[in-house]
């Protein structure tokens, strides 16, 4: 049991695996024969019907006529005589037999063998055994000899002896032998057509499956160094164009993700090249001859800021990975928000005060935030803002909602940003002044950062800037 179960497990895989074009060929295949055989089977029909039909009118013809003569005259008149025991010779294809019955059932004439061949009780007959008129039946010889059998009751105008029974018996093997034949020929017929439907079906199913096996082609080009192939959809039929612009969509994501990683990997070779080539650097200086305690606890502590850095570099590009994989988990809170600002502002006041530089919350609003990721995205733009504002400016924080949208809002007074600068500014280690940034000690991932935290919130960071007059971040928390 357990065996069969899994031949029929087997087996259905195997179709579950057949592809597109045999399917169909299979499917077509089995349409056309579905098709063919009842349009044979009705054809068969329609003539065997017609041959029946022909023959029974037949026999009911000359079952008229020798009614139409017994009613003239006695039976040994010649025009029943030549009717029933010359007249069959005529006929060479449709060998009949024709016989008069009196009422009590007698034979007075009859074709010459006729009872030898067909006896007068094969015909029908009623319950009570007398003959009964009218009635059609096929009756097989011992020979093998097909006949077609009818009787008729005639009651001759002229009372005479009584009513008379006639019974004619058509021969129907030729009949029999057309059906046949024409049986076998649509046999043949109907094999060739469906050899033939398989035949066109393959072609067609091959035809129609082209477009996929150019997709298939085009598809085998593509790697990752060549991802600049399309698929073309425009050219395809209507049910696949849209799988194509798909494709093609999905195409131009990876090529962009590949392109993204490339320069991301670039980009980190730089970032983390300069301080171990650093390390090695003062290294290498420090063991190039024997130095005193002071000097060695100098090159340690540079070198200690190099590994902050380093620290510092890889735990912002696993918060970024974490990010881009959706890894991160938030804990959303309900925040009032003027709390939040005024504790990160109080950590940066000595900072900003260094440059006397003041900050100011204006507005109150509450948001649904990661209490962590809330203050990490704040201070990077703060921190970004009070090493570029000039001495003496103004920082402003604005904190409000609109339309069921709480913002924050910070802007300085620095130098401000060129606008060609402003689109790039949330890619990954990309700084305006790499020079200047390096001894600020940024990396170029505090906006991506901010970025990447407003998307987890599903949020939305917008940066305005101009020239001299300072800069405009503005984050937006979406609705409760």
């Amino acid at each position: 049991m357990f065996w069969k179960s899994s031949k029929s497990q087997e087996n259905g895989k195997d179709i579950a695996s057949w592809s597109i074009t045999i399917r169909l060929v299979v499917l077509y295949t089995l349409s056309a024969a579905v098709i063919l055989t009842l349009t044979t089977g009705f054809l068969y029909w329609i003539l065997e019907t017609n041959i029946e039909n022909a023959d029974q009118r037949f026999l009911n013809d000359k079952i008229e006529v020798l009614k139409s003569i017994s009613d003239e005259t006695h039976p040994g008149f010649e025009r029943l005589k030549e009717e029933v025991q010359w007249e069959v010779e005529a006929y060479q294809f449709n060998r009949y037999y024709a016989r008069v019955l009196s009422s009590n059932g007698e034979i007075l004439i009859e074709t010459p063998n006729m009872s030898s061949i067909l006896p007068v009780s094969i015909f029908s007959r009623t319950k009570d055994g007398i003959q009964s008129a009218g009635d059609t039946r096929e009756w097989k010889s011992a020979d093998g000899e097909h006949y077609l059998l009818m009787s008729g009751q005639v009651a001759p105008s002229n009372g005479g002896d009584g009513p008379r029974l006639v019974q004619v018996a058509l021969n129907v093997n030729s009949q029999q032998q057309i059906l046949a034949d024409y049986f076998h020929a649509l046999l043949v017929v109907l094999g060739i057509a469906i050899l033939f439907s398989a035949a066109a079906g393959a072609f067609v199913a091959r035809k129609g499956m082209q477009p996929l096996a150019e997709i298939t082609e085009t598809v085998k080009h593509i790697s990752a160094t060549k991802l600049q192939e399309r698929t073309q959809p425009d050219r395809w039929p209507s049910e696949l164009t849209t799988l194509a612009r798909a494709f093609d969509e999905m195409l131009d994501r990876l090529e962009s993700s590949f392109n993204r990683l490339r320069q991301f990997s670039a980009d980190l070779a730089h970032e983390l090249r300069t301080p171990i080539n650093n390390l090695m650097g003062q290294t290498e200086v420090a063991l190039s001859k024997t130095r005193s305690a002071d000097e060695y606890l100098e090159v340690l502590e540079s070198n200690l800021e190099e590994y902050n850095r380093l620290s510092m570099l890889i735990k912002n590009l696993l918060f970024l990975a974490e990010a881009d994989n959706n890894s991160r988990e938030l804990s959303k809170k309900e925040l009032a928000g003027r709390d939040v600002l005024e504790e990160i502002v109080d950590f940066y006041d000595l900072l900003a005060a260094e440059s006397n530089i003041s900050i100011q919350i204006n507005g109150q609003a509450n948001l649904s935030a990661d209490p962590g990721l809330l203050r990490r995205a704040v201070s990077n733009i703060l921190s970004n803002a009070i090493q570029y504002a000039p001495a003496d400016s103004t920082i402003s924080i604005s904190l409000y909602r609109n339309n069921g949208r709480a913002h924050i809002e910070i802007t300085d007074e620095g130098p401000g940003i060129n606008q060609e600068h402003i689109p790039k500014l949330f890619d990954r280690f990309y700084r305006i002044d790499p020079s200047r940034s390096t001894e600020l000690g940024g990396t170029g991932l505090g906006l991506p950062i901010v970025k990447s935290i407003m998307e987890l919130h599903e949020g939305d960071i917008q940066l305005s800037s101009t020239p001299d007059q300072g800069t405009t971040v503005l984050l937006t928390f979406p609705a409760n």
